[in-house]
């Protein structure tokens, strides 16, 4: 049991370090290399759609506030998890849903109580930590992100054209993909590795945050 709060904080990880839903940015931070993979599509100087960053801070400072349904996936072995990932937040509880390998694991927040929730066997637990406590002040404080230095511009990505905004997260480097001349995310990548958005809503089901029913409690 203690590995199912092992894997679910990895997760969760990658939703703060994976999409750089963080707060520790520096102003004086030097202005990161271009995208990666391919160098921008030249085209004639016309006003730009977005402002530089405009987008990417616009997403961050969504993420910060209620509600929010965020579903994420990667292959990589390299970004803390691998498989579907899904949170949803409401402000107060939170609920983040792993699909790897066959299994799902949840971490709930509701009513000031974490739990873990194993559907391979229909039991759940108390958590030992407050892992889901942290991700919402740390997603609340986004609001506040800001210092990012930017590089931006249009490339072709897997043959697709699309806008990308660039920078510096520590030593990771980000690059969000969006579609051409719009606010649409479509692709993360960090430090290469390729994070899918499947789904930016805010539309949160009906009961997500209770523990299922028909489930046994167990202990740890």
């Amino acid at each position: 049991m203690p590995n199912d709060c092992k894997r679910l904080a990895a997760a969760l990880c990658a939703v703060l370090l994976g999409l750089v839903f963080s707060c520790c940015s520096a102003p004086e931070q030097p202005a990161p290399s271009a995208a990666p993979d391919s160098a921008p599509v030249s085209a004639e100087p016309s006003a730009p759609l977005f402002s530089d960053g405009e987008r990417t801070l616009s997403l961050l400072r969504r993420l910060g506030t209620a509600p929010l349904c965020l579903r994420l996936s990667t292959n990589s072995d390299k970004l803390f998890f691998s498989g579907e990932l899904t949170l949803y937040t409401d402000g107060e509880n939170a609920a983040c849903f792993l699909e790897t390998d066959g299994e799902k694991l949840a971490s709930l927040l509701a009513g000031g109580e974490e739990w873990v929730v194993r559907y391979a066997d229909d039991t759940y637990y108390k958590s030992g930590d407050a892992s889901m406590k942290d991700l919402l002040e740390k997603l609340r404080a986004l609001a506040d992100a800001d210092g990012y230095a930017f590089d931006c511009g249009e490339m072709i990505y897997e043959g697709e054209s699309c806008d990308y905004e660039s920078f510096m997260d520590g030593e990771r480097n980000v690059t969000l993909l969006f579609a051409p001349g719009s606010s649409e995310l479509r692709l993360a990548l960090i430090d290469r590795e390729e994070i899918e958005v499947l789904e930016i809503s805010d539309e949160i089901p009906d009961g997500v945050f209770d523990l299922p029913t028909g489930f046994s409690l167990i202990h740890p």
